[in-house]
């Protein structure tokens, strides 16, 4: 199981090889990325990280968190919407603060 700051961790590792600028810029849009991941209900959430980031099969995690299938594949495109979204307006709201 990861955490928060394990994740940030690996991201960092990943931003080293970056320009100053491009760092930069990864770091900001990391930070969106994480608030708008927070901003998701956990339970989709939870389907989200098992899938997208452990790569888990979703038959297995349908079954590690004891719902159908189609419940988890539900929960996986509305927490991926929900992420697009949040993260979208986190986006607009930068860019017009900046």
């Amino acid at each position: 199981r990861r955490s928060r700051e394990s994740l940030r961790d690996e991201l960092d590792a990943e931003d080293s090889s970056l320009q100053p600028d491009d760092a930069a810029a990864a770091a900001e849009h990391r930070t969106l990325l994480l608030r708008a991941l927070e901003a998701v209900p956990l339970e989709r959430r939870a389907v989200l990280i098992m899938h997208d980031v452990h790569e888990m099969a979703m038959r297995d995690i349908a079954q590690q968190l004891s719902i159908g299938l189609f419940a988890a594949y539900s929960r996986l495109r509305k927490a991926r919407r929900g992420i697009e979204a949040v993260f979208t307006t986190l986006l607009e709201g930068e860019s017009l603060a900046g």
